[in-house]
């Protein structure tokens, strides 16, 4: 997994669907990989860091850092690396609190959902799971015979964190917590994917908890791992 403060190249997405391969900087190891971009321009904001020692990073020209452009990555998405910041460079950045201050941004649900719609361009249709602290897409053969539902956000009172997303998936009894991608678009805030040995009592088990948080509908997956919809 890409480490936090290493460089790597990355192919950012225009909206003509051409890609635009560019050096980026890890802000933090985790699941979806907070990333900002790097760029040869000249600083335009003090959200912008020049990099001191930008060759000894890997770099072939002064370059700086856009804190205020942050998108979020896998690491099956990175390409080559090109290096990692020197700890001039690093003391510098946490003096100025410029990866700190992210913090509260990074681990907000609503936000990797946002960012979530730009990489789901990458995948086009795949249900994502969050496996060994990895997002990776789930074959139909994983998804055979299995039930999920939808606990989606409708205020601030819902489940957003990725701690509470583990802690309800956890109390919950569900097997991953999982992303729905169809057609390049993200069509759902996220889901609980719960299977067993008996799958009526799976099935009652998620219909309840469809019930509890007010959902209108549930997924049933039949043995090929195809996708239907039951009404609660």
């Amino acid at each position: 997994m890409a480490k936090q403060f290493e460089l790597y190249w990355f192919d950012y997405i225009n909206e003509d669907g051409t890609k635009k391969s560019r050096p980026i900087l890890i802000l933090e190891s985790n699941i979806l990989l907070p990333i900002a971009e790097i760029t040869s321009h000249e600083k335009r904001t003090n959200k912008d860091y020049e990099i001191i020692k930008w060759k000894e990073a890997g770099l072939s020209k002064k370059s700086v850092i856009r804190f205020d452009k942050i998108q979020f990555a896998t690491d099956n998405l990175l390409k080559s690396k090109i290096g990692e910041l020197q700890q001039e460079d690093i003391d510098k950045i946490k003096e100025l609190k410029l990866v700190e201050s992210l913090k509260e941004n990074l681990n907000d649900f609503w936000n990797i959902r946002d960012n979530l719609e730009e990489l789901s361009k990458k995948f086009n249709e795949v249900n994502l799971i969050i496996d060994n602290g990895e997002l990776r897409p789930l074959s139909k053969e994983e998804l055979a015979n299995k039930f999920a539902v939808s606990i989606e956000q409708e205020s601030e009172q819902d489940y957003k964190t990725p701690e509470e997303l583990k802690r309800f998936a956890q109390e919950t009894g569900a097997e991953h917590i999982m992303f729905f991608i169809y057609d390049g678009q993200y069509g759902g805030e996220y889901s609980f994917l719960y299977s067993g040995d008996n799958l009526e009592e799976v099935e009652d088990k998620v219909y309840n908890i469809a019930k509890k948080y007010n959902q209108k509908a549930y997924a049933m997956y039949d043995d090929k791992g195809n996708y239907h919809e039951i009404l609660v």
